[in-house]
C-alpha cells in the first residue's frame, strides 16, 4: 500500500469524523475572521456616536462570535484527535499483526531499536496526517474562500488582492518551506531509529562494555546519532521560520495594499467610510488562520516517511500464508497419528540455499524422539518446519497426510506446542505468564501444572503466590525457574504434540538435570520432539535423530 492509499482509506474510513472536525474547524476560522471584521465596524461605526440602537446588530455579532470561536475551536480539536486517535488505535492493531506474520523467523536482533522506533515515534507520527495535514488545510481552503469571497463583494479590486496574498501565503511560502525541510524531515525517522538502536544496543550490552573499556567508545557513537538527529531537526525548524516570515510578510503586504484600495475607494465615494475597517482587520485574522500551514508543508514529509516505515511492517507478507483451503474439520491427532516430514527442502526465506536437504521422518503418537547434532546443523531449523514456522521449499510435513499448509493456524497450535531456549517472560505477574499459555486457566489448572513443573512449593512459599510479579525479562526469577515457568506455560497449553527445543541450554548442569527430569515425567503421555545436546536426555528417549551438514538421519 502506498502513501497516497493509505491517507485516501483513512478519509474514507473515517470521513463522519473528519466532516465534523472540518466542520468545526470552519466556524472556528471563520468567527475569528467574523469577530475581527465586525469589530473593525462596530469601533468604527461608534465613533460616528450613532443611536446605541443602531449599533445592537454589531455588539451581539462580536459576542455571538467571540463565544461560537471558543466553543468551536474546542469541538475541532475534540473531533479531530478523536479521528487520529481511533486511526493510531488501528494502525497498532495492524502493526502487531504484520509483526506476527514475519516473527516466527524471529526478530532481527540488530534491527529491534529500528522496531522499536517504528512501533513508537513513526506510529506517532502518523497522526499529524490528520492534525497537521488534512484538517488545517481543508480548514485554511474553505475559510479563505469565504473571506476572498466576502471582500470581493465589498470591494472586488480587493478581493483580487486578498487573492494573490492567500495565494502566496497558503501555497508559495507553504511549498518554499516544503523544499527546505524535505530532505531533513524525511530523515528524521530513519536518524530516529539509528538513535534507538544504539541507545539499546549500549543499554543491553554495557556491562560487557564496562568491562571491556569500550563503554566510551559507544557513547560516542550515540552522541554522533544524537547530533545528526538534531541537525537534521534544526534544518526542518529553519524551514518553518522561513514559511512563518513569508507568510508574515505576505499578510502584512497585503493588508496595507487593502487600506490603499479602501481608502481610494473612500475618497472615491464607492465605499462608506466605515468598511474600511473592515477591509483592514479581515486579512489580518485570516492570516493567522493560514499562519500553521509552514508547519504543515514541514511536516508532509515527516508524515510520509513515517507511513511508509510504519506499512513496511504493517504490510509484511507472511512466512506461512493461511491456507486456501483449509482441512480443519479432517485434522485431529489421534492414538494413531503421524507427523510426518516427506522429501523436505528446509530454509528460511532470504536466505538462499536451504539448510536442510532431502529430510524425510516420521515421528508417531506418544513417541519421544531426540533431535540432536552440532550448533549450526539446522536443528532448530527443523523444529520450525515442523511448527510450521517456515514451510518447505520442497516437500511436504503433514500430519496424517494432510499437508499443514492446509491447516489452519488456531487448529495446528491447538495441536503442536512449543517450549524454547530462551523463555520469555513477561513482565506481569506468575499467574499472568501462566496463562499466556491458556487465558481462561482457573486456580486449580495453575496450580496442577505448577505441581508438574516442580514449581507449586516455591510459588506457595513467595508472599504474593500467584500475583508476584516476575520483572522485566524475568529478571526477579532464576534461570531454572524461568525455564520451569515456560514448561508449565507449555503444558499448559495442553497440546498433544510438543517441540522442546534446548529448553535446559543456558542452565547449570544440577538445574538441567531437574528440569529434564520434570519435563521427562510431564510429557510421558504426549507426543515430543526434542531437540538436545544431553546424553541423559538422548538415552532415555524413544529414537535419535541426527542433523549434520544438511541431512537428517537416524
Amino acid at each position: 500500500m502506498t502513501v497516497a492509499q493509505f491517507t485516501v482509506g483513512v478519509v474514507r474510513q473515517h470521513r463522519a469524523g473528519l466532516s465534523r472536525a472540518l466542520l468545526l474547524g470552519f466556524v472556528a476560522a471563520a468567527c475569528a475572521v467574523g469577530l475581527a471584521a465586525t469589530s473593525g465596524w462596530l469601533i468604527s461605526k461608534a465613533a460616528l456616536r450613532p443611536p446605541i440602537l443602531s449599533l445592537e446588530v454589531g455588539i451581539a455579532a462580536v459576542q455571538a462570535f467571540g463565544l461560537g470561536r471558543a466553543v468551536a475551536r474546542y469541538g475541532e480539536r475534540l473531533a479531530g484527535h478523536d479521528v487520529a486517535l481511533r486511526m493510531l488505535a488501528e494502525l497498532r492493531v495492524r502493526v502487531y499483526r504484520g509483526l506476527e506474520r514475519i516473527a516466527s523467523a524471529g526478530l532481527p536482533e540488530r534491527d529491534r531499536g529500528d522496531l522499536l522506533s517504528r512501533l513508537v515515534a513513526d506510529v506517532d507520527a502518523v497522526q499529524d496526517l490528520i492534525l497537521r495535514i488534512l484538517l488545517p488545510v481543508a480548514v485554511a481552503v474553505t475559510v479563505c474562500g469565504a473571506a476572498v469571497g466576502f471582500v470581493t463583494a465589498v470591494l472586488p479590486p480587493a478581493g483580487a488582492v486578498l487573492a494573490l496574498g492567500v495565494l502566496g501565503a497558503g501555497a508559495l511560502a507553504p511549498w518554499i518551506s516544503h523544499l527546505i525541510a524535505r530532505r531533513a524531515e524525511g530523515r528524521l525517522g530513519a536518524e530516529r531509529a539509528v538513535l534507538t538502536s544504539a541507545i539499546v544496543d549500549l543499554y543491553e550490552g554495557m556491562p560487557e562494555l564496562v568491562a571491556c573499556g569500550a563503554a566510551a567508545g559507544r557513547l560516542g557513537a550515540v552522541g554522533e546519532a544524537e547530533r545528526r538527529l538534531l541537525r537534521a531537526e534544526r534544518r526542518g525548524a529553519r524551514a518553518v521560520g522561513v514559511g512563518s516570515a513569508l507568510t508574515a510578510l505576505f499578510g502584512g503586504l497585503t493588508t496595507v495594499a487593502m487600506a490603499w484600495l479602501g481608502l481610494s475607494a473612500v475618497r472615491a465615494g464607492r465605499m462608506d467610510g466605515v468598511m474600511l475597517a473592515v477591509l483592514v482587520l479581515t486579512p489580518l485574522a485570516l492570516f493567522e488562520a493560514i499562519s500553521t500551514l509552514p508547519e504543515t508543508a514541514r511536516a508532509i514529509p515527516r508524515v510520509r516517511s513515517a507511513v511508509r516505515r510504519v506499512l513496511e511492517v504493517a504490510d509484511s507478507s507472511p512466512l506461512t500464508p493461511d491456507p486456501a483451503q483449509a482441512d480443519e474439520a479432517e485434522v485431529a491427532w489421534t492414538p494413531d497419528s503421524v507427523l510426518a516430514i516427506r522429501n523436505a527442502d528446509i530454509g528460511w526465506p532470504g536466505s538462499g540455499l536451504p539448510v536442510l536437504h532431502g529430510v524425510d521422518l516420521e515421528v508417531h503418537a506418544g513417541q519421544r524422539v531426540a533431535v540432536t547434532g552440532p550448533s549450526g546443523s539446522g536443528k532448530s531449523t527443523l523444529a520450525a518446519a515442523l511448527l510450521r514456522f517456515v514451510d518447505p521449499t520442497a516437500g511436504t510435513v503433514t500430519i496424517d497426510g494432510i499437508d499443514l499448509r492446509r491447516v489452519p493456524e488456531p487448529r495446528l497450535r491447538s495441536l503442536i506446542g512449543w517450549c524454547g531456549q530462551d523463555a520469555h517472560l513477561f513482565d506481569t505477574t506468575l499467574r499472568e505468564n501462566l496463562r499466556v499459555g491458556c487465558p481462561g486457566a482457573d486456580e486449580e489448572r495453575l496450580w496442577s501444572v505448577l505441581r508438574t513443573a516442580g514449581l507449586a512449593d516455591w510459588v506457595a512459599s513467595l508472599p504474593n503466590g500467584l500475583d508476584t510479579a516476575v520483572g522485566v525479562l524475568g529478571d526477579a526469577v532464576s534461570g531454572g525457574e524461568r525455564q520451569r515457568l515456560a514448561l508449565a506455560r507449555t503444558l499448559l497449553a495442553d497440546t498433544p504434540v510438543l517441540i522442546l527445543d534446548e529448553p535446559t541450554a543456558h542452565l547449570d548442569p544440577a538445574t538441567a538435570a531437574a528440569v529434564s527430569a520434570d519435563l521427562l515425567a510431564a510429557t510421558a503421555d504426549r507426543t515430543v520432539v526434542w531437540i538436545t545436546h544431553r546424553p541423559e536426555v538422548v538415552g532415555v528417549l524413544d529414537a535419535v535423530l541426527t542433523v549434520d551438514r544438511g541431512r537428517v538421519s537416524s
